[in-house]
């Protein structure tokens, strides 16, 4: 009976789990009233040193320095040493919570791991979470189904950590019976920032100050070669190109409940980051490009004023040629024509001395008579007609 389960295969099935993601570790915790708390304590160590199979967890198992029990620690900043451990047995908090119940971890991922029985309700940053898990289960109950109600923690320290790798946080999902609304226990997933970047950049990476916040507060990441190095609390980031900044919500999306802690991302360039991407490729190309505009330019240019030459000397050759047509044609054509003028009187005066009133009768005469082939001989008529005919097949010519 509820709180006293055991689940069989947890580690199994959370170890394939974690496989998948960059979580740290992965707890169950049943929720337990102090009055139920005898039983469960007997039932949980039972399970530990005697029923487990197939092998008992080896001695010592969630055994602290008061004996067997849940406990939780003396300071909200855990330290995992055994004085600073106290037995839980009231459910009482470090916040003055409204619930006065106990959440220890009964099944771990790791099996025997040193934060079995641990309360997780004890101190105020896992507390508060856990509580608004209560609430959501309770308006759950009231609308007659399951809400969203898991969420993940603000910044805390884990039992896990044995070095300072910067803050982490616990992802928690309640758990709900199979016919029912009410939350009786919850699963806890812890992370470790550091671990959850780790992946996110290329190895190529550099220069980049990454500041993760939430509304209680930041820390500062350098990322150098993909590697994530922690730079400190609060928002450390060099402030040069900061008007460059990209930022983006991790817990938005209706992932958690509302009363989750809201963790934002800001990622700033420095000029490490500018150095390795500064290129000056897009200047080169465009002097290049000028260059060859200008030189495709003046290239047409010097075409343009070689063909224009060549047009000019054209025309003016052109030109001369029809000048000296001109001056020859003018020089040839005024002697020639007094020289047809001459001819043609000739050729009247023959025609007249023959008896015949113009050149063109004389012409038809030797045409049908075939005059110029009698032309034979001595005689004054004779010679007449072939002075004629040589007068006007040289004035034909002209």
């Amino acid at each position: 009976q509820w709180p006293n389960i055991i689940m069989p295969g947890f580690e199994r099935i959370a170890t394939n789990l974690l496989a998948t993601s960059s979580g740290r570790e992965i707890g169950l915790a049943p929720f337990v009233t102090p009055s139920q708390l005898p039983s469960f304590e007997q039932h949980a160590y039972d399970f530990y040193q005697n029923s487990r199979k197939p092998q008992p967890f080896p001695n010592g198992t969630a055994v602290s320095w008061f004996g067997n029990g849940v406990f939780g620690y003396n300071d909200s900043v855990i330290i995992n040493t055994p004085s600073s451990r106290y037995r839980e047995t009231s459910g009482s908090t470090q916040y003055d919570s409204r619930y006065p119940i106990l959440a220890p971890i009964l099944h771990h991922n790791e099996g025997p791991h040193q934060s079995l029985m641990l309360n997780l309700h004890f101190e105020k940053t896992r507390g508060e979470l856990i509580d608004s898990i209560i609430d959501c289960s309770g308006e759950s109950q009231r609308v007659g189904k399951i809400l969203e109600c898991g969420g993940i923690t603000d910044f805390l320290s884990l039992t896990s950590q044995q070095q300072e790798t910067g803050p982490s946080a616990v992802l928690m999902e309640p758990i709900f019976p199979a016919y029912g609304n009410v939350a009786t226990g919850l699963v806890a997933a812890s992370i470790v920032w550091d671990e959850i970047f780790e992946d996110v950049f290329n190895d190529e990476v550099r220069g980049i100050d990454c500041v993760l916040e939430t509304d209680t507060g930041g820390f500062t990441y350098t990322i150098w070669d993909g590697k994530v190095l922690f730079d400190g609390k609060g928002d450390l980031h060099k402030q040069k190109y900061e008007d460059f900044v990209r930022s983006i919500s991790l817990t938005g999306g209706g992932v958690f409940s509302n009363a989750s802690a809201s963790y934002t991302l800001y990622m700033y360039p420095t000029q490490d980051f500018f150095d390795v991407y500064h290129t000056d490729n897009p200047m080169v190309a465009t002097i290049g490009a000028v260059c060859t505009i200008l030189l495709t330019s003046a290239a047409f240019l010097v075409y343009d004023l070689f063909v224009r030459r060549d047009i000019e000397s054209k025309k003016a050759l052109l030109s001369a040629k029809r000048a000296f047509v001109r001056f020859v044609s003018h020089e040839v054509r005024t002697p020639l024509n007094s020289v047809v003028m001459g001819l043609t009187l000739l050729q009247e005066d023959i025609a007249n001395h023959l008896g015949f009133k113009n050149t063109n009768e004389l012409c038809q005469e030797l045409e049908q008579n075939n005059a110029s082939n009698n032309l034979e001989g001595s005689t004054p008529k004779k010679e007449s007609l072939q002075f004629f005919s040589l007068s006007k097949e040289i004035h034909e010519n002209a």
